[in-house]
């Protein structure tokens, strides 16, 4: 059994802020077994008063986990996926999302994730 734990990774611009939350599927006291599917879904909203452009969302894969699907365009590189946001103006936000299996695995503990997101400011 395993536990889930992630954490995403704020980006402020001098203007502009974004901001980048993550859900993973309902699951009953947070905990997965191995076949066990886990989607997760990573929002990005554009908290500023500008347009945000060149926007780069980064999210790791968990190593227990193998990828099942990848939504919105996103592209796996290695133990990453990507997804480039071209621009979000102000209060746009925009979902992307990916789907994991958990590995069959003999050893309980936790399943770790992170996710990033960079961009630029746009006047």
């Amino acid at each position: 059994m395993f536990r889930l734990q992630t954490q995403a990774h704020f980006l402020n611009l001098k203007q502009n802020s974004t901001i980048i939350r993550k859900t993973e599927k309902e699951l009953p006291e947070n905990t997965v077994t191995a076949r066990d599917e886990i989607v997760y879904k990573i929002i990005v909203k554009n908290t500023g008063s500008i347009k945000a452009t060149g926007i780069e969302v980064k999210d790791s894969i968990p190593k227990e986990t193998r990828i099942k699907e990848i939504g919105n365009g996103g592209n796996q590189e290695e133990q990453e996926i990507k997804w480039n946001i071209e621009e979000l103006g102000a209060g746009e936000t925009k979902e992307v999302s990916f789907k994991v299996e958990v590995e069959y695995s003999q050893k309980a503990g936790s399943i770790r994730n992170k996710a990033t997101v960079a961009g630029k400011e746009t006047n």
